[in-house]
């Protein structure tokens, strides 16, 4: 019986020897990786996190650059420098993405504007456009439903529906992240995913410039990267759980870029050809109502982009977006965007 007490001691002191040296080990890289990678603009009070905010350029009206789930600021690396050269650009990070401090509550629209709302009424005073990227596009419209006064335009891209989750067909055989995530989240902090590069599977293709991987892969690794991520998706399908129609838009000045690539089977989401191309006819739908919530909605095809449209395409996002900053700065508050914006099947080729 002695010995056997004395095994299990000694085993369990060897559990924590192993937890001990992981934690040291996790939590000098991620503070190596922190002096390395310095946050390229300033870190805001939002509250109860604070958020990291890089504006580049001059000149209003401001764009506000909101990514996808699981994105941060560096994702817009293709479009953020060449949006600045026409006005001032600010991509932020969300709590636990990129530079910004990392929250407890998941994360829906409601605290991701409450939480911006904070951000931007401390360093911005100029009209803003936001620009919406996937589960972004969401959070622009409650932005500017909840705060419109300061707000003179909007650009979706490849944007989430608020009734996505009801009438996209199902792809039955599609995995659930969850439990991948939660063992992430519970990995991460002793250094098992970061020791055995987990995560390199989801980095930047290799075309990607060199410094922007290896940014993407500090923040990737980073200690609370899977919680993160866990928290996003949790409060993002928990909305998605109670559909409602996007809120209508009125007059503001709308541009909504929709993907074109001809769809592809995606073995990692277990989605076949056809399936793929059933989402995509309900998703050209979904967009096209998206582009009607506004009296001055424009809609364009990106016929060379998948849903990344400013990885695949950043091309039509730049030129996009400094039409709609040159037609305001012309016209005013409310212009027009049909003088600077042809019909859509004239401007990418489908309806």
């Amino acid at each position: 019986m002695k010995i056997l007490k004395k095994i299990f001691g000694y085993l369990a002191l060897g559990v924590v020897v192993v937890v001990a040296v992981g934690a040291i080990y996790e939590w000098r890289q991620a503070s190596a990786d922190r002096e390395r990678f310095p946050p390229p603009g300033q870190l805001v009070d939002a509250g109860d996190v604070e958020l990291h905010i890089d504006c580049r350029g001059v000149g209003t009206p401001v764009i506000i650059l909101e990514a996808g789930l699981g994105m941060d600021s560096t994702g817009w690396y293709k479009v953020h420098d060449a949006l600045s050269e026409t006005t001032r650009t600010c991509a932020y990070d969300r709590a636990g993405r990129g530079w910004s401090s990392l929250g407890d509550d998941p994360i829906a629209s409601d605290l991701v504007v409450t939480r911006l709302h904070k951000m931007l009424s401390a360093t911005i005073e100029d009209p803003m456009v936001l620009v919406g990227m996937s589960a972004g596009g969401i959070f622009v419209r409650e932005y500017f439903r909840r705060y419109p006064d300061n707000i003179v335009g909007m650009v979706l891209i490849d944007s989430s529906h608020e009734e996505q989750a009801d009438r996209l067909p199902e792809i039955p055989d599609a995995p659930d992240m969850t439990p991948i995530l939660s063992l992430c989240t519970w990995g991460q902090p002793l250094g098992i995913i970061r020791a055995f590069s987990m995560l390199d599977a989801v980095m930047p293709p290799s075309d990607t410039p060199a410094e922007i991987r290896a940014v993407y892969r500090a923040n990737a690794y980073q200690t609370h990267s899977c919680k993160a991520l866990l928290l996003e998706i949790s409060g993002f399908r928990t909305e998605l759980q109670t559909p409602r129609r996007p809120p209508d838009l009125g007059d503001l000045p709308l541009l909504v870029l929709t993907q074109g690539k001809e769809p592809e089977a995606r073995e990692a989401i277990g989605m076949t050809r056809e399936q793929a191309v059933a989402q995509r006819e309900v998703w050209t739908v979904l967009q096209q109502e998206l582009a009607a919530l506004s009296t001055r909605g424009k809609r364009m095809v990106a016929t060379a982009a998948g849903h990344l449209i400013q990885i695949d395409q950043p091309e039509i996002v730049v030129d996009g977006i400094a039409k709609m900053i040159t037609s305001l700065r012309e016209t005013g508050k409310k212009p027009d965007l049909a003088d600077h914006f042809a019909p859509v099947h004239s401007a990418a080729g489908q309806p």
